[in-house]
């Protein structure tokens, strides 16, 4: 009987082992997948530059800008042919608007004809600046001198010997306030020419014989009126 009793329990046993080592088995071989150690980086954020003001920003808002198909540059396309046709029809040669100078006429003209638009007056000399100054400021003062006609002098940027300025067009607009394009560029180039040839100082300076480049600047507002300038340069 006691035999009996023990070969039960024994049986018992090993049939408890064998339970436990088929769930140690089920358990080991679980589909879980292990935790990976690696993380996963977001690209960084390429945020848009926030445009901020600074010493090169023009302040002058109300004036018009200058692209390729503006009323400025077509305006400074056929004030040059203008002055040309002039200069030719008096044995001169035709000025230039390109070149290493030029880009740096263009910009002291228009920054000068900006200054008349502002204070609203055609002056050489304006707000403290001199025609000289503007020359030395962009490295032009002697690069840009050149004999006078005569070859006994030389022509030079002081008293504003290099350059011309107009009003040839005041308010009402030169263009309409939809933005069409109402002015005349002949027109106003003709009447900017008279302004200078009925000018015996500023008849000189348009045949002058040895000037061979021109940056010429022009802003026309939003009530519409014009200024011109014209740097000059030799060769």
């Amino acid at each position: 009987m006691t035999r009996s009793v023990l070969l039960v329990l024994g049986m018992l046993i090993l049939v408890s082992m064998s339970v436990g080592i088929l769930i140690g088995i089920q358990l080991s071989s679980g589909t879980d997948s292990p935790v990976s150690n690696q993380t996963t980086e977001s690209p960084p954020d390429n945020p848009t530059p926030t445009p901020i003001s600074g010493p090169n920003q023009t302040p002058y808002e109300n004036m018009r800008t200058t692209s390729p198909q503006s009323p400025n540059r077509q305006l400074q396309d056929v004030l040059l042919s203008t002055i040309n046709s002039y200069r030719i029809q008096h044995g001169r040669s035709p000025l230039d608007n390109t070149g290493p100078p030029t880009d740096r006429l263009r910009q002291i003209a228009t920054n000068h004809s900006q200054d008349m638009a502002t204070v609203g007056v055609a002056r050489i000399s304006l707000r403290g600046s001199t025609s000289s100054d503007r020359y030395s400021e962009a490295g032009l003062n002697k690069r840009c001198s050149f004999p006078s006609n005569s070859g006994y002098s030389t022509i030079d940027p002081s008293v504003g010997k290099l350059e011309l300025v107009a009003n040839p067009v005041r308010a009402p607009p030169y263009e309409n306030v939809e933005g069409g394009y109402n002015g005349d560029p002949s027109t106003v180039a003709e009447s900017a020419l008279n302004t200078w040839t009925s000018s015996n100082q500023d008849r000189r300076k348009l045949l002058y014989k040895n000037a061979e480049q021109a940056g010429i600047g022009v802003v026309i507002t939003d009530r519409g009126s014009v200024y011109l300038t014209i740097s000059l340069c030799g060769a």
